[in-house]
């Protein structure tokens, strides 16, 4: 025989329904805090800038010309970009005398320097690195750099030496010939023409040559 299914208590029904209810409210509580958007403790973090010093460029040398720097590319989610600050400095040591004016709404947004001689490139390099630096008003800061590199004539660097012939040279190596390294021992003094040093046998360098 087959025993009929007990009727729940009251108890137990009690039980059920604070259980239903309870998930309930819980479901209704996390659909609320969806809609509400970020907490409190969210909504404090501050983003540090993302910084976009321009492009790298490669100009060519001759006529010095105003070299133009462009940031607009830099962005905040904090902030806008009016009330953010911007700040340049040249990297490469040989160039840290090298001035850059900052142009541009805010300030600095943009840059320009005037770009250097043949001259100066030869003695400093071919090459500027130069660092931008945001920070917004909360004082999160970020940096990204920028290198504008020169292209010139290349420069000729000559040295120049003279010997005179030895007139007791010999045959230091034993292969039977004296080699021109090993006639010409003597140094010579280079000299302007008519200054007559070593005895008016003098080397004479004509510029250009």
């Amino acid at each position: 025989m087959h025993s009929a299914p007990t009727a729940p208590t009251t108890h137990s029904r009690a039980a059920a329904a604070t259980a239903t209810a309870t998930l309930i409210a819980a479901t209704l509580v996390a659909a609320l805090l969806t809609m509400a958007g970020p907490t409190p403790a969210d909504a404090q973090i501050n983003h540090a800038p993302i910084v976009i010093a321009g492009p790298d460029q490669t100009l060519s040398l001759g006529a010095t010309v105003l070299v133009r720097l462009n940031s607009s590319g830099t962005v905040d989610i904090d902030d806008d970009a009016q009330d953010l600050q911007y700040s340049w400095t040249v990297v490469t040591p040989s160039y840290s005398w090298l001035p850059i004016i900052p142009t541009g709404t805010p300030l600095g947004r943009t840059a320009s320097f005037v770009s250097p001689t043949a001259v100066q490139a030869a003695q400093y390099g071919y090459a500027i690195t130069i660092r931008l630096t945001v920070t917004d008003p909360k004082g999160a800061s970020a940096s990204d750099t920028v290198t504008i590199r020169f292209q010139g004539a290349p420069t000729a660097a000559i040295g120049v030496s003279a010997f005179l012939p030895d007139p007791n040279a010999t045959d230091t190596d034993g292969d039977g010939t004296i080699e021109d390294s090993e006639r010409y021992t003597i140094d010579a003094i280079l000299a302007r023409p008519g200054q007559g040093s070593n005895s008016n046998n003098e080397w004479n360098i004509q510029e250009g040559a």
